[in-house]
C-alpha cells in the first residue's frame, strides 16, 4: 500500500473524510480559485529551476501560468481576477528571492523531488511512502516546503518530518527543516530535527500504515481544522454545516 503526508493527516484529523477520499474515493466540492495561487507558484518555481535559475523568467512564466490555469474558473469581477493575479506575481517574485537567499542553487538543491520509500524494514508487509517536498538542500541537510496560503494552520511541523523520514529511508541525512511562505509576513519558519523524532515520527507512519491496512473506521471530526477546505462539509456525505 502508499502512504504520504495528506493521508496520514487525513485520517488522523478526520477518519470520516479519509474514508470517503481514500476507501470510497467520492469527489470532492471544491472550487479550483482555493488551490490557484498555490498551483500557479509552484509550477512558476519548479519551470525557473529547471530553467537553470534564468534571469527575468519568474513574472513572464506567472502570467502565463496564471492565465493558463484560471480558465473555467468564475471570478466574480475583473478586479477579483487582478487580485489573484498580482497575489501570485508577488508570491513567485518573493518565494524566487528567498530561494537566492539560501543558495539553493550554488549548493545543488533538489527543487520538487517526488519521492517513493519504503517505510517498512525487512520482513514486515510492504507500504511505500510517497510525495514531493519542494526542495531538499543537501549542503545544509535541509527540507523546504513552499506554503501559499495566508492561514497558519498549514504549517505542521509533522508535514517536513514525514519528509525526513522519506529522505532517510533513501540515504539521505536531514537535520531540519523549514517552510517557506511568501505571502506571510514570517516568511522562513524552520525547524531543527534529532534522528531519534525522526525516528519516532516513522514509527507513528508505520502503526498509522497498519491501520489503514486493517481497516479504518470513518467518524466524523467536526470542528478539526480540515473542516475549513472539506470539500464534503455541507453535502449528504458529512453532518457538518457548510
Amino acid at each position: 500500500m502508499r502512504i504520504s503526508w495528506t493521508k496520514y493527516s487525513t485520517k488522523e484529523e478526520c477518519s470520516l473524510r479519509y474514508n470517503l477520499v481514500y476507501v470510497r474515493r467520492i469527489p470532492e466540492r471544491r472550487s479550483r480559485l482555493v488551490f490557484l495561487v498555490g498551483s500557479v507558484v509552484h509550477d512558476t518555481i519548479r519551470s525557473w529551476a529547471q530553467s537553470g535559475y534564468e534571469v527575468d523568467f519568474i513574472q513572464r512564466k506567472v502570467v502565463e501560468e496564471f492565465k493558463l490555469q484560471s480558465v473555467g474558473i468564475n471570478f466574480k469581477s475583473k478586479g477579483t481576477y487582478i487580485m489573484y493575479l498580482q497575489r501570485a506575481i508577488k508570491g513567485a517574485l518573493v518565494a524566487q528571492e528567498i530561494y537566492k537567499q539560501l543558495q539553493f542553487k550554488d549548493h545543488g538543491a533538489i527543487v520538487e523531488f517526488r519521492f517513493k520509500a519504503e517505510l517498512f524494514e525487512s520482513g514486515m508487509e510492504s507500504a511505500l511512502l510517497n510525495g514531493a517536498s519542494d526542495v531538499y538542500d543537501p549542503i545544509r541537510k535541509s527540507i523546504y516546503d513552499m506554503k501559499l496560503n495566508t492561514s497558519m494552520d498549514s504549517v505542521d511541523r509533522g508535514q517536513l518530518l514525514t519528509y525526513a523520514v522519506a529522505f532517510q529511508c533513501m540515504g539521505h541525512e536531514v537535520e531540519r527543516g523549514a517552510f517557506i511562505q511568501p505571502i506571510r509576513p514570517n516568511k522562513l519558519i524552520k525547524f531543527e530535527f534529532t534522528n531519534d523524532e525522526i525516528h519516532n515520527h516513522k514509527l507513528l507512519l508505520q502503526q498509522s500504515a497498519a491501520e489503514m491496512q486493517q481497516g479504518v473506521i470513518p467518524v466524523a471530526n467536526i470542528g478539526c481544522k480540515a473542516c475549513f477546505f472539506c470539500g464534503y462539509k455541507g453535502s449528504t456525505h458529512c453532518p457538518g454545516k457548510d
